[in-house]
């Protein structure tokens, strides 16, 4: 997991299903902005730090790069166990279809 002491302010990906911006200043009506998952929002540093920790948010683009990375781990995985099965595979040896010859 991320240090969350180093995070800065920033654009950050919405992954949880949504989050309410507070958008009033103190003393004011409360006001606020409802984020849905997969919203890009900008964050300052404590809202950043806070979101990250709890999970609900990520760098921009980071679960495509992870969902491919995963894909592609995957793929790897399943060529590596067809490889193997190829290998274990013996040919049985075949009896030939072709007609024989008569003998005369």
């Amino acid at each position: 997991m991320t240090d969350v002491s180093e995070l800065k302010a920033g654009k950050y990906e919405l992954v949880a299903e949504s989050w309410d911006e507070t958008v009033s200043k103190p003393g004011e009506p409360y006001d606020y902005k409802r984020h849905r998952k997969g919203d890009v929002v900008q964050l300052n540093v404590e809202d950043a730090r806070r979101l990250v920790a709890a999970g609900a948010v990520v760098k921009p683009g980071e679960r495509e790069k992870l969902a491919a990375e995963q894909a592609a781990a995957a793929a790897a995985a399943a060529q590596a166990a067809y490889d193997a099965a190829l290998a274990k595979a013996q040919p049985e040896p075949q009896e030939s279809t072709a007609p024989k010859a008569a003998r005369s």
